[in-house]
C-alpha cells in the first residue's frame, strides 16, 4: 500500500512541476481547435410544410389503381416542386438574382437549389420541404418563393379547369 501511495505522491510531483508545459499543450490544441471550427461553413435550415390536396393537383386517371397509387402521386409533387422551370423562377425571385448575370449562372444556381432542397413525404398529403443556405433569411426567402410559385401554379391551373367546364 506505501508503494502505491508513494507512486502517486511522485507522479503528483512531476505532474505539478510541468504544469506550465501542460497549460501551453492545452492552449495550443484549444487555438487549433477554434481556428478549424472558425473555417467551418455556416449553414442554416428552412422547413415547412405543405398540405395538398392530391386530387386538385393531380389530374385523376381512368384506371383506379394508378389513381390510387400514392408513391407515383408524391413523386410527381416532388418533381412539380423542384422542376427546373420553377427553380429558375424561384432564383429570379429571390436575392439569388443579384448574383446572376447570365443563363449560365442561372444554371448554375438552379443546379445548387436542387442539392440544397429536400422535400419529404411525411403523409399521404403532407409534405415538408427543406432548404439549407448560406444565410437564414436566403433559406427562408427560397422556401417561401418555392411554395409561392406552387400555390400560384395550382390556382391558375384550377382556374383555367373552371373556365373550361
Amino acid at each position: 500500500m506505501n508503494g502505491l501511495w508513494e507512486e502517486i505522491r511522485i507522479a503528483l510531483h512531476t505532474i505539478w512541476t510541468r504544469r506550465w508545459l501542460g497549460l501551453a499543450v492545452a492552449w495550443g490544441v484549444c487555438m487549433l481547435g477554434w481556428l478549424v471550427v472558425s473555417q467551418i461553413p455556416s449553414k442554416y435550415d428552412s422547413r415547412a410544410r405543405v398540405f395538398v390536396q392530391m386530387r386538385s393537383v393531380l389530374p385523376a386517371g381512368s384506371d383506379p389503381a394508378a389513381a390510387n397509387d400514392a408513391a407515383r402521386d408524391v413523386d410527381t409533387v416532388r418533381q412539380t416542386l423542384t422542376s427546373a422551370v420553377n427553380l429558375e423562377k424561384v432564383v429570379r425571385g429571390t436575392e439569388l438574382a443579384q448574383t446572376v448575370s447570365n443563363d449560365r449562372d442561372v444554371a448554375d444556381r438552379v443546379a445548387g437549389l436542387q442539392n440544397a432542397i429536400t422535400i419529404v413525404a411525411q403523409q399521404d398529403n403532407l409534405f415538408e420541404i427543406t432548404t439549407t443556405a448560406a444565410s437564414p433569411k436566403l433559406a427562408a426567402s427560397i422556401t417561401r418563393k418555392l411554395i409561392d410559385i406552387f400555390v400560384e401554379t395550382n390556382l391558375s391551373d384550377d382556374r383555367s379547369q373552371n373556365t373550361q367546364t
